[in-house]
């Protein structure tokens, strides 16, 4: 597989040395871990790129996964290591990443100096990017709370609705914590979550719970009734990270003698009640929002990109929403990857409103929508932030707005204070940007959970609790800070656009949509051009939308983006493969060079050693008379790429076996030409 390719990408663990493995010998394993590294090396890669470069440090150099970054660096002339915090606070594990780069440059111990590290590390900020113009490439973002207050009257049902179902979850937690039951503990974890996102997922969550428990007695599946509720994109149990041992300050009370079952009835019944005979207030609030902003735009097709985590409570936005007249899609991880880019280009092109959960959301990009509303909040803040970046994507020509909904007086609300209002202060002071991978690499999930629960079970202890978790925070952060001042980094004045016309006004997506069209046209496939670009079918596929436009293709969702590799680019240029004596040579005809008769070619040089290699593709015209005319060679070539030059006209082709003694002539006086 390596020698069969030119660009491979593969996880970290691929080539890391096996320890052991059941049933082999320490002879075999040893053997078995140089071939495979062996076999990467012997394919003559040109460069090594290392993504999340600090997880290869380990925690000495004996460690596989170091000695499996060592021995490729080592053997690849050019190598890019990439990570948002090679520097974790230990000198001696950035000293390890940095030896990847150049062992003599950083033989030394202790921190590095900023005069070492500059011909080797630069960093830069997303903030900082900017287009071909020099303009922003990234908008700003502004994030806002919204706390939905519950009236005393208005939503009275409701508010008991949630007390009752608080209770019964702190019961539920409780038998969970004593019994060491992970599962049910989740679960109940769970049905808080469902209660803060709407009565509608918490009533339908505990039906089902309830007709599982009445059919299956003691022997319900709580991990498949979990799988059934949640749609997050990632594993919501593992995220959960249960330790019963965080818990010993809380008072673990045994189970009510209640059963489960008729508990549960009677939440049902309230939450009946409440659903037959008032409105949820969050959906109210959400639809009172709607009307602002859309008054405040002055665009009453103003398009609103909905997140929750429930698919029950996706459906009933979708129900509430439509019935008061707008036009709504949905996209939830049950969707496959086409019904969910189906959904959004009707997003994009006339709907009003996408109801999205996390799952639905990844890869996919929404930039033609600038307002988001968090319905619901995950736990992690990160995954608030990766929710808000659907949008916030190269594109977006708005300000980004995103409003967290927030019942008042509810556990999510206490915490939300803490993880996200009070932690954005400490960012602001420290000066790191909320979207960077810093966060990411600094929030400990376990960590925050135990906030959430202690906000359901110890109220009491929750501020002293957010509190010990800031500080834990700001430590980091200043440690954090500390030693990413040692890296040197590019300062504005130092980005430019110098550069970007040759990028900008490439001649690539042309040329590349014209062999295209050409490969087609001989190939038996179709072409159709179409609004966004063409309406393609490449031999043995069906029908689909493609552009050779990057801006259409970030534009618009089912468009597919055509460039050198894509798969389907990939097979075609495999079919062109170098010309041997046994194939035809066509024979064209131009009014352009009357008279002139002889052989176009086109070569491709390579020269390379240790350090570099270069190439060069040189097209040549021999004429009949062996006369070699350069200039020539260079305008048929030209005219060849320009699809809508009707300047030749196919006469006829030359069969074998002549072309075998042609090739070998023209071969020989090519080769001296070339190398003169």
């Amino acid at each position: 597989i390596w020698k069969q390719h030119h660009r491979l990408i593969v996880s970290t663990d691929a080539l890391r040395p096996l320890k052991s493995r059941k049933g082999w010998s320490k002879e075999k394993v040893e053997e078995y871990n140089k071939y495979r590294i062996n076999s990467a090396i012997e394919a003559d890669f040109d460069l090594l790129i290392i993504d999340e470069c600090h997880k290869v440090g380990g925690a000495s150099h004996t460690v596989s996964r170091f000695i499996m970054a060592e021995t490729l660096c080592n053997a690849i002339p050019n190598v890019l290591l990439l990570s948002a915090t090679p520097h974790r606070g230990k000198s001696d594990h950035f000293r390890r990443i940095l030896k990847l780069l150049d062992a003599d440059a950083f033989a030394g111990q202790g921190a590095p100096q900023p005069s070492e590290l500059e011909p080797f590390v630069i960093r830069t900020e997303k903030r900082q990017a900017i287009d071909y113009d020099g303009n922003p490439l990234f908008n700003k973002r502004r994030t806002e709370k919204l706390l939905v207050f519950c009236d005393e009257q208005k939503h009275k049902k409701q508010k008991a609705l949630y007390e009752a179902v608080t209770d019964y979850i702190k019961t539920g937690f409780n038998k969970a914590v004593t019994t060491k039951n992970v599962s049910y503990g989740f679960v109940m974890v769970l049905f808080q979550r469902m209660v803060s996102s709407s009565v509608r997922a918490v009533y339908e969550t505990m039906k089902g719970r309830l007709q599982r428990l009445r059919e299956e007695e003691n022997n319900h599946d709580e991990d498949t009734f979990i799988e059934n509720n949640v749609d997050t994109g990632f594993d919501y149990k593992t995220e959960f990270d249960y330790d019963a041992n965080a818990f010993d300050e809380t008072e673990n009370r045994k189970a009510a003698d209640t059963p489960e079952t008729v508990i549960l009835e009677n939440l049902i019944r309230m939450a009946e009640d409440c659903i037959g005979t008032e409105t949820d207030a969050k959906t109210e609030s959400l639809l009172e929002q709607f009307d602002r902003l859309k008054r405040k735009e002055d665009d009453f097709d103003l398009k609103f990109l909905v997140f929750t985590e429930f698919i029950a409570t996706q459906k009933m936005l979708k129900q509430v929403l439509e019935e008061r007249g707008y036009r709504c899609e949905v996209i939830n991880g049950k969707m496959n990857f086409d019904l969910r880019v189906n959904a959004l280009k009707r997003f994009r092109e006339q709907s009003q409103i996408l109801i999205s959960t996390d799952a639905a959301g990844e890869s996919l990009n929404m930039q033609f929508a600038h307002i988001v509303f968090n319905y619901d909040l995950p736990w992690n803040p990160m995954v608030i932030e990766q929710r808000i970046g659907r949008v916030d994507r190269i594109g977006q020509k708005h300000e980004v707005m995103a409003y967290n909904l927030l019942l008042d007086n509810s556990i999510d609300e206490r915490v939300y204070e803490v993880i996200e209002e009070k932690l954005d202060t400490i960012l602001e002071q420290s000066g790191i940007d909320k979207t960077s991978d810093v966060l990411d690499s600094t929030l400990d999930n376990k960590k925050i959970n135990h906030l959430f629960i202690t906000s359901l079970l110890d109220p009491a202890r929750f501020e002293e609790a957010g509190e010990e978790w800031l500080e834990e925070i700001r430590n980091k952060l200043t440690a954090y800070q500390s030693t990413e001042s040692l890296l040197p980094s590019l300062k504005d004045e130092e980005i430019t656009t110098d550069k970007s016309d040759d990028l900008k006004h490439s001649p690539l997506p042309h040329w590349l949509e014209n062999l295209t069209l050409s490969y087609l046209q001989t190939k038996d496939g179709g072409v159709k051009p179409s609004l966004f670009g063409y309406h393609l079918r490449f031999p043995g596929q069906e029908w689909s939308d493609y552009t050779f436009d990057a801006k259409i293709a970030l534009e618009t969702p089912g468009t597919v983006h055509l460039t050198l590799q894509h798969p389907h680019i990939s097979k075609m240029l495999a079919e062109a493969v170098i010309y041997h004596p046994d194939q035809p040579i066509p024979v064209l005809e131009t009014a352009e060079t009357p008279g002139v008769r002889g052989y176009w070619t086109l070569w491709h040089l390579s020269l390379k050693n240790a350090y570099e290699s270069l190439s060069s593709v040189i097209p040549l015209f021999m004429a009949d008379n062996n006369e070699i005319f350069m200039t020539l060679a260079e305008d048929i070539w030209s005219k060849l790429m320009d699809s809508s030059s009707s300047l030749f006209e196919i006469k006829g082709k030359i069969s074998p076996p002549d072309t075998g003694n042609i090739f070998e002539e023209i071969r020989e006086k090519s080769e001296i030409c070339l190398e003169s």
